[in-house]
């Protein structure tokens, strides 16, 4: 359920202070409707959204995004590990199983199948999952 939200763009900005105001609204519209997708499909009650905004703030892209995270009671120990799972989030390679807070296995492409795309390429993908 863990899912990235980033601005369509054809520039990438780092920082959310970087966007200009219509690509802020539309990013925050666009994880509204992330969120309004992903709870009913993970049972969620809840959802977190998660935004590392610069270096400092353990931002591990330089470009704006928005984590959004649907949540149920119970799925963590503590409801603050969110944050430590957050920053450590990476797929596990091979592995199926799944426990709570652990988000699922991911299909990455090898390195030498993913070719090289320009901006606007990134953003005719991106524009197929705007809300």
């Amino acid at each position: 359920g863990h899912t990235i939200v980033a601005p369509l763009s054809s520039r990438a900005p780092a920082r959310l202070a970087e966007l200009p105001e219509a690509d802020m609204l539309d990013l925050w519209r666009t994880a509204l409707k992330a969120q309004e997708l992903l709870e009913p499909k993970h049972d969620a009650t809840a959802t977190n959204f998660a935004v590392f905004d610069g270096w400092s703030a353990g931002q591990p892209v330089p470009h704006a995004h928005i984590h959004v995270v649907p949540r149920r009671a119970g799925d963590f120990a503590e409801n603050d590990e969110v944050y430590n799972a957050l920053e450590h989030w990476e797929p596990a390679t091979g592995s199926t199983a799944q426990g709570p807070g652990q988000p699922p296995p991911v299909a990455w492409p090898a390195d030498e199948d993913r070719g090289p795309r320009t901006g606007d390429e990134m953003a005719a993908e991106a524009a197929t999952y705007r809300a």
